[in-house]
């Protein structure tokens, strides 16, 4: 959410790739919801937390691969404006793996 308000403080009205804060909004606080959920240690909770986490991060995922793409390149900057959308994306994957790894562990505690 930080990264997505500073852009849009940033980047001009109409620019290509600018975040969308009514998507980005509810994704996290979807993400806050998840990690409430994964830390109340409970038998129902967990699991639902790192499912709601798993699709909050492939929400917030196809958002920045859509920034990514409508964002023009600029060859002549570095790192360039595709460099948040690109770790984005990369960050929710990362989060997303960790999410759909951790519940079968979670659901049961002797698979390994």
């Amino acid at each position: 959410m930080g990264e997505a308000l500073n852009t849009r403080e940033n980047v001009a009205e109409g620019t290509p790739g600018r975040p969308n804060l009514a998507f980005v909004g509810p994704a996290s606080g979807a993400l806050c919801g998840a990690f409430a959920l994964i830390q109340s240690d409970n038998e129902l909770a967990s699991p639902a937390g790192l499912a709601l986490g798993a699709v909050a991060t492939l929400a917030l995922g196809y958002q920045y691969a859509k920034r990514f793409d409508e964002t023009p390149r600029n060859p002549l900057e570095w790192p360039g404006p595709r460099l948040m959308p690109t770790l984005g994306v990369l960050f929710s994957l990362f989060a997303f793996l960790a999410n759909v790894e951790a519940l079968p562990r979670v659901l049961s505690p002797l698979a390994i």
